[in-house]
């Protein structure tokens, strides 16, 4: 294996290392505030996935036990669109054209997925 291939394995690797912390993190803490607080939610209607992001960010940021287990579950989701940005990221960085271009495809087609086709 070559120096720079081994060098993009620990980067790509440590995105979603670092994704899968994060997510853990936000579900126990998500899951101690929701313990701590007798274990009462609020159901919310779900409108679109913009609805669901608004709230995962709102409860985060208010430390609601929902909102931090929304945000936990959101970045264990996104976790692999992020190892193919960073892969992309890494590509354009060992100038490997070809995977940059598939790449860049596969995210844009998984943006409009997500923007035209929930909600």
């Amino acid at each position: 294996m070559k120096p720079d291939s081994a060098e993009s394995g620990r980067f790509t690797a440590g995105v979603i290392v670092v994704a899968m912390v994060l997510s853990f993190a936000l579900f126990v803490f998500g899951l101690a505030v929701f313990l701590f607080h007798g274990g009462a939610v609020q159901p919310f209607q779900v409108r679109g996935f913009s609805d669901v992001v608004a709230h995962a960010v709102r409860g985060t940021l208010h430390g609601e036990a929902r909102g931090l287990i929304e945000a936990g579950l959101l970045v264990l989701l996104f976790a692999p669109v992020l190892r193919l940005a960073a892969g992309v990221i890494d590509s354009a960085k060992h100038r490997n054209w070809r995977f940059v271009t598939i790449g860049t495809l596969v995210l844009l087609l998984l943006s409009a997925g997500i923007l035209l086709g929930i909600g």
